[in-house]
């Protein structure tokens, strides 16, 4: 198993274990109370605004909490083709939970926090800068995996555009060339062998 096998493995059991450990009705309901404390804490004095806040942050919360779910089952899929090197379209799943969760997820959070610090918080606040340091810090890491599953399912798509190092035979390699391989083994075998009896023909006469 090469080294960028090996990374993406790593890198999936962690997500497989990270996502797992998250998954927590416990976690989902101290994030949802939290929310609420939050929310009554800031004391904002328009009616209806605390709510209709803490109803739209809950909703988010829990289709987060959703999505934890779909993709802790697409990483857990994407191990059959990171171990077997086929069925490469078993990552397609984790590739768009990964767009969902890490980018669009979080550039959602990010507009929710900007509307809520620049019209109901000091927006020069250390909790705000702290927040849009958070979010920035989520959006890279997720594109940088990202990254790395799109570039794994790449080569095993479109192997040939691979660079081989030593010139030698990847491993990663579909079915149609192993049987082109063995077809030409064969030949070989057989012009040997013909070869061979050429000379001895040759010879007797």
């Amino acid at each position: 198993m090469s080294n960028s096998n090996l990374k993406v493995l790593f890198l999936n059991i962690f997500l497989v274990l990270f996502t797992a450990a998250r998954s927590s009705v416990r976690i989902l309901q101290l994030n949802l109370i939290e929310i609420e404390t939050t929310i009554k804490n800031v004391g904002l004095k328009i009616p209806l605004v605390p709510e209709v806040l803490t109803l739209i942050l809950s909703c988010f919360v829990v289709f987060k909490f959703i999505l934890s779910y779909l993709s802790l089952a697409a990483h857990i899929v994407a191990l059959y083709p990171i171990l077997n090197y086929e069925l490469n379209d078993l990552l397609i799943p984790t590739i768009i939970m990964q767009a969902i969760q890490n980018i669009l997820l979080n550039l959602g959070e990010l507009w929710c926090g900007y509307i809520i610090c620049h019209n109901y918080l000091d927006k020069d606040s250390t909790a705000c800068s702290i927040f849009y340091i958070k979010i920035l810090a989520k959006c890279t890491l997720g594109i940088i995996v990202l990254n790395v599953f799109w570039n794994y399912y790449s080569s095993l798509r479109y192997p040939e555009l691979e660079v081989i190092p030593n010139r030698k035979f990847h491993k990663r390699i579909s079915q149609k060339q192993v049987q082109d391989i063995k077809i030409f083994q064969r030949r070989m075998i057989l012009e040997s062998s013909e070869v061979e009896m050429n000379s001895e023909v040759f010879s007797n006469t």
